[in-house]
């Protein structure tokens, strides 16, 4: 679901001809003035605004050429555009082949020398004031000295328009001035804001960075979900293709409700491509879901839609939900009633007393699988003339898990031998959407890097996806034969072996740079691990002692490696890492990477051999 924030003003260049500009120290804005003038219709509604930027530029050391861009698409317009030097270029905006969304940017490239001061100035118009939210304070380009932002309301809408500040630096400073005749003026400043620049497993910028958002469409819920709901599509007459489709589903899933809700959640993953066409109106309105089911594609608006028709025409209540994704959306609804809490829709069936969510977009998901991006999420259930405001549950399973089970034994300076990887939830996802992506003679190059994970040390010599016992299997297996060159090492002309198996590897998190750390750290990707693996023992060699079970305990992670005799000739490894908490501030940084050692430490505790005396 496409939401356009109004006012990316300066940002990194991306693509085509803007790709020569960079982050630049040489050059800055020693002025930024931003100024957003409201206009109101009949009962105080805001029918439209203007914004108008104004910049001034210099150059600390040499000549050179500035950037300021601003967006615009069918709900707006430029109205005028000029710079020193240089003249508007107007150019499409898209973020690839499989999400249109209309964009445009209008491209001012300003020349700026020592010692004098250069000029840019866009005005923008907005017809549409659902559209008019973010302004965004930092340049990814150039540090700022000082930024004034402006909001303008008419008396008439004083009470019907929020002006709020989110992810602010602690250091601007927000007015709100009422005139003799109600007018009101929201003025915030701030100086000196360094350049954006993006920091190792940051939170998406857009949820990180300061931005003012004006909510200038709805006063709350109600109106918000009343123009939502304008958007939808009866799905109570389902057509004779969405209501054969139905019947074919419910007969393979037989009378269980559950198993019918999951055949049509696992239909439509697999058989609805992704493709997101979200021009003008089609941003926030689904597609018609006959179309989607005879295009064989849509975007979440419209796998949901046709989620909820096969749901209903079965008879389950199915309803559509827009919700904001972890790390997609600024603030929720209840903060911030606006189009810009909900950057995606999903399905829900309403079954007795529960609400089973369906993210039709999550492809190779098991029964009842809710993926992270949505766990615990608060969202915006359709139900009739009213709504339902709630959150989404936690992940099911709750956690997703990679378990390793094998034998691996010592030959010469190699661990070798065979593993058994069992997949569950985000981790069997991941590993089938990959494959799935690409060409069947590739996917054994991709399971063996999968495996690896870049490590030039790890040989993979064989590796294969097994095929599933059922359509509903909710995990997934590799089978592989590998060879770590690295994970033995020898002294004493190989009187004495350390052998490290290294089994948390395949889910070891990284260390940033907590030098200058500016953004909090989001750890969400990691997902949990298991490891069970028979060590055996080369016949002259026996084991010196074992090592203590290391216990991993941080604010971040738990786990543990623990090392038992299997045998006289083999040894069992045991271990496992799971979660705490998904994300660290940019002030636990230095404890962030101190956790991160720790897994890596327990990872390599080392099972010590000593060669017995020849007799």
């Amino acid at each position: 679901m496409k939401h356009l924030a109004t006012l990316f003003i300066i940002i990194a260049a991306i693509a085509g001809s803007v790709r020569a500009f960079a982050s630049d120290d040489n050059i800055y804005i020693a002025e930024r003035n931003v100024t957003c003038q409201l206009s109101a219709g009949g009962g105080g509604r805001i029918t439209g605004a203007r914004i108008s930027q104004e910049y001034r530029l210099g150059a600390r050391r040499v000549d050179g050429t500035g950037l300021v861009v601003a967006f615009y698409d069918q709900n707006s317009k430029v109205d005028n555009a000029s710079c020193t030097g240089g003249k508007p270029q107007y150019r499409a905006w898209e973020n690839g082949d499989i999400f249109y969304s209309g964009t445009r940017a209008c491209l001012l490239p300003v020349e700026v020398k020592p010692g004098k001061m250069s000029q840019a100035r866009v005005q923008v118009s907005y017809a549409s004031p659902e559209f008019l939210d973010d302004i965004l304070l930092m340049s990814s380009l150039y540090d700022i000295d000082r930024e004034k932002i402006t909001v303008r309301i008419p008396a008439e809408s004083a009470g019907r328009v929020s002006v709020d500040l989110y992810n602010g630096t602690g250091r601007e400073k927000m007015v709100r001035d009422v005139d003799d005749k109600g007018n009101v003026t929201v003025t915030l400043t701030v100086d000196s804001l360094k350049a954006f620049r993006r920091e190792a497993l940051m939170p998406d910028p857009a949820t990180s960075i300061p931005l003012l958002r004006v909510n200038a469409a709805f006063t709350g819920l109600d109106e918000l979900y009343n123009y939502l709901k304008a958007k939808l599509e009866p799905l109570d007459t389902p057509d004779a293709e969405i209501a054969s489709l139905a019947a074919s589903l419910a007969s393979e899933a037989g009378s269980d409700t559950l198993a019918r809700v999951d055949a049509v959640a696992r239909w439509v993953r697999a058989n609805i491509r992704y493709v997101a066409i979200e021009h003008g109106e089609l941003a926030h309105k689904p597609v018609n879901a006959t179309d989607v089911l005879r295009n064989r594609y849509g975007d979440c608006k419209g796998s949901a839609n046709l989620i909820c028709a096969l749901l209903r025409a079965m008879g389950i209540d199915g309803r559509r939900v827009w919700i904001g994704t972890r790390g997609g959306v600024v603030a929720p609804f209840s903060a911030n009633p606006s189009l810009g809490s909900a950057n995606h829709m999903i399905a829900a069936a309403c079954v007795g007393d529960s609400i089973v969510y369906i993210d039709g977009t999550v492809e190779n998901a098991p029964r009842g699988f809710v993926p992270s991006s949505i766990a615990g999420q608060e969202c915006l259930v359709e139900n009739g003339d009213s709504y339902l405001l709630t959150h989404v549950g936690p992940p099911y399973p709750a956690q997703s898990v990679m378990r390793q089970t094998g034998l691996l034994k010592v030959d010469g300076n190699t661990l070798c031998g065979d593993i058994r990887y069992e997949l569950t939830g985000g981790w069997k996802c991941m590993i089938e959407t990959l494959l799935g992506s690409i060409n069947a003679g590739r996917r054994p190059q991709a399971i063996a890097s999968f495996i690896s994970r870049g490590r030039k040390s790890i040989t993979v010599e064989t590796a294969r996806l097994l095929p599933s016992p059922a359509s509903d299997s909710e995990n997934s297996v590799i089978e592989a034969t590998l060879r770590d060159n690295e994970a033995i090492k020898a002294v004493n002309s190989r009187a004495k072996l350390y052998v490290m198996p290294r089994l948390l590897q395949m889910a070891q998190p990284q260390t940033v740079d907590a030098r200058k750390r500016t953004w909090p750290i989001d750890c969400d990707g990691f997902m949990p691990i298991e490891s069970d693996i028979i060590i055996e023992l080369p016949q002259e060699y026996r084991a010196d002692g074992l090592p203590k079970c290391v216990a991993i305990d941080n604010p971040w992670f738990e786990g543990r490696v623990d090392y038992t005799p299997e045998a006289e000739t083999s040894v069992r490894c045991t271990a496992s890492l799971k979660q705490r908490r998904q994300s660290a501030g940019a002030n636990e940084a230095r404890a962030w990477n101190e956790a991160v050692k720790e897994v890596e430490k327990a990872s390599n505790t080392a099972l010590i051999l000593l060669r017995t005396p020849a007799e």
